[in-house]
């Protein structure tokens, strides 16, 4: 059954790799990060939370307040997973990690989590063309901004956030935005929005969006 728009679909970083998507009736938290990344503690609350992976900086549960869900199928938030490494090793040095789909509101929104390689065609070809994709961009724990940029090509959304990166907090391994920004710049309008959150709309595809953090 195709998901109906119920409302609009709002995004909001979090920080590092933690997004909340609101579609007006329910919400999922994806990769909540613990205190011990270079983030102030995470408060949170949402209907749905999800990990990419078991490190704690993506699977910290407990800084999420748990919501009710509710059935109303127009207000569905469904999630698919595609199986990808957190390294260039096949997972030997870092372990597994979840590409999350996410289906609400009529758009699909890709979370790649701490992908570390570049995607095989036939895991490309599993994940689809999102409408949004929030993908690391930082490098040292995940693809860098090279990557990034070959990934955006391979997988054509219509938007993309970049997550991931050094800028006043986070881990001090990684880079900034700023290369990968660079690498789109010929393809993407990039927009600062000087938000920690939009609402979704097709009017924003052909953009890459730098989000603003904001300590909750």
């Amino acid at each position: 059954m195709a998901i109906t728009r119920h409302d609009r679909v709002t995004v909001q970083w979090l920080g590092h790799s933690c997004f909340r998507i609101d579609n007006g009736t329910n919400s999922i938290v994806i990769d909540p990060y613990n205190d011990k990344i270079g983030y102030p503690a995470l408060h949170t609350r949402a209907s749905m939370v999800t990990a990419s992976h078991g490190h704690g900086d993506h699977n910290c549960f407990e800084a999420v307040e748990r919501l009710p869900y509710e059935t109303d199928p127009d207000a569905a938030i469904t999630v698919e997973n595609v199986e990808t490494f957190h390294d260039a090793e096949g997972g030997t040095a870092r372990g597994k990690n979840k590409v999350q789909i996410v289906h609400t509101g009529g758009f699909s929104i890709v979370h790649l989590g701490d992908l570390g390689h570049l995607l095989s065609d036939e895991q490309a070809a599993a994940i689809g063309q999102p409408d949004l994709l929030l993908i690391p961009v930082g490098g040292f724990y995940t693809i860098d901004a090279t990557q990034a940029a070959a990934t955006v090509r391979q997988l054509q959304p219509g938007v993309v956030i970049p997550m991931h990166y050094r800028h006043a907090y986070g881990p001090d391994q990684i880079a900034p935005v700023d290369d990968f920004l660079d690498a789109m710049r010929e393809e993407f309008e990039i927009m600062n929005v000087g938000s920690d959150i939009i609402a979704l709309d097709r009017s924003l595809f052909g953009k890459v969006l730098v989000l603003r953090y904001r300590q909750a």
